[in-house]
């Protein structure tokens, strides 16, 4: 079955790369600057910091020994987004047998702590998603920063009670997971300046949620090709012609994948030399 959603999602792919090429008009790049490109390689690397912070934050909960650190953490992260582009969720599985090897976390406590992030995730990215189908465009901010502080104090009673037991600081969950859409929209934002077209922000953070929305859904590995088609879709609500919302998703994927492969390598070159150094 992964295979089979490896398959789809590159043939999703291909098919929005043909559409895109011929529904945009690239000369609009004549005027773009390259330091623009670094920027928003540096805003994929933010995510995944941020990432591993929201998973980090969450272990502080339960039951690891030795607690892990925010590096191992990011960096452990940074290799399951690289391994997840195989069709196998080698970085998934391989993340919770490192913590119960390394930091005594039981297998089934790495998958609550999932679930609980999923949960998080899902709430954050949703709200800000449907937010310009339920709320007038100059309503937007504050309604969406009372749905947050909603959701963050919602979270502070139902988080508990969901995982079953105390959780340090569930409101933060919350905040981090806010902190990475918003970055997740300047990405999108960031590239459609590239490409001539200037659009408010909010409407970047709306579509950058639902392609994080989408992604978080596993379907396809790391939502590959689901992301730009749902993008797309989402841009049909938004004052942005969907081909032109489905190549700065596909700009995006571009930018994304070698950040992820140069930081996932290092990574697991890094956390390969830690156990053998601790082997010794």
């Amino acid at each position: 079955m992964r295979t089979l959603a490896w398959t789809v999602g590159s043939l999703l792919v291909i098919a929005a790369l043909f559409l895109a090429i011929r529904g945009t008009d690239f000369s609009t790049w004549q005027s773009a600057n390259p330091m623009d490109i670094i920027g928003v390689a540096a805003l994929v690397g933010l995510n995944l910091i941020i990432t591993g912070l929201l998973f980090w934050w969450a272990t502080l909960s339960f039951d690891t020994k030795p607690r892990v650190s925010i590096g191992r953490m990011v960096g452990l992260i940074s290799a399951s987004a690289l391994l997840n582009y195989l069709p196998l969720r080698v970085g998934l599985f391989g993340r919770a047998i490192y913590l119960k090897t390394h930091h005594q976390l039981p297998v089934f406590q790495s998958g609550v702590i999932l679930f609980g992030v999923l949960y998080v995730s899902g709430m954050v990215l949703g709200a800000i998603a449907v937010l310009p189908l339920i709320a007038p465009r100059e309503l937007w901010w504050p309604t969406g920063i009372a749905g947050m502080i909603a959701l963050a104090l919602l979270n502070i009673w139902l988080l508990p009670r969901l995982l079953r037991r105390p959780i340090r600081g569930a409101a933060w969950w919350i905040v981090l997971k806010l902190i990475d859409a918003l970055v997740g929209g300047a990405r999108l934002w960031l590239i459609l300046a590239m490409m001539g077209h200037t659009m408010a922000y909010a409407d970047a953070l709306a579509l950058g949620a639902a392609g994080m929305f989408i992604s978080m859904l596993g379907l396809t590995p790391n939502g590959l090709g689901l992301r730009e088609w749902f993008i797309a879709a989402m841009a049909t609500v938004l004052p942005i012609d969907p081909m032109q919302a489905m190549s700065a998703a596909l700009i995006d994927r571009a930018i994304e994948v070698p950040v992820i492969a140069i930081s996932g390598l290092i990574s697991l070159r890094v956390l390969r030399a830690k156990k053998q150094s601790a082997q010794l």
